[in-house]
């Protein structure tokens, strides 16, 4: 029996025909930047149906809003120190240099690895949304295929207690095909 590649070039790129007759890409784009609250966005669809293209083109769009810090994160260990570098690389530009010469970060006693999940990701990640909050700005996390995994729910977790504390914080994501997130 031969198995089919799974590699496709093209997956997750914007088709250059992206059929979206009900302006669903420019509603979400609106709806999270008109937000008073912070939210999760959950697009589902069959394998091939655009959810990839559809997370991409919202994002592209967030991009363009100076307000507006866009991170993408991939479903792995070590999603919540991914978090917290690239938030703080957006946050901090003078950072972005000096954080890829060293190890680890320290903010205010706590610290994290470049390498390694640490046990108070969640202590620093409230610490940067409290800065990004008064800056004004507002955070737009982008998965792609989420699933039932330990590092989603860690995610989840955390995503929840800083939606909870009233920070702009949103969420949009799509699930891998047979899973449940």
């Amino acid at each position: 029996m031969t198995k089919k590649n799974p590699f496709n070039p093209t997956f997750g790129d914007v088709p250059p025909l992206f059929l979206d007759k009900g302006q669903t890409v420019a509603k979400l784009v609106t709806l999270i930047k008109q937000s008073d609250f912070a939210r999760s966005f959950f697009i589902t669809g069959v394998r091939g149906s655009g959810k990839t293209a559809f997370l991409t083109r919202v994002s592209n769009e967030l991009q363009s809003d100076p307000n507006c810090y866009s991170i993408d994160l991939l479903n792995h260990n070590g999603i919540l120190t991914s978090l917290a570098r690239q938030l703080d690389d957006l946050s901090n530009p003078k950072a972005i240099k000096m954080f890829d010469s060293i190890k680890s970060l320290s903010i205010d006693g706590v610290s994290i690895s470049r390498d390694t999940e640490a046990p108070n990701v969640d202590q620093l990640l409230d610490q940067l949304m409290q800065h990004i909050a008064n800056q004004h700005k507002y955070v737009v996390i982008t998965i792609d295929e989420v699933t039932n995994s330990k590092s989603i729910s860690d995610f989840a977790q955390v995503f929840s207690a800083l939606k909870r504390k009233g920070y702009p914080i949103f969420c949009h994501h799509d699930g891998a095909a047979g899973s449940r997130a």
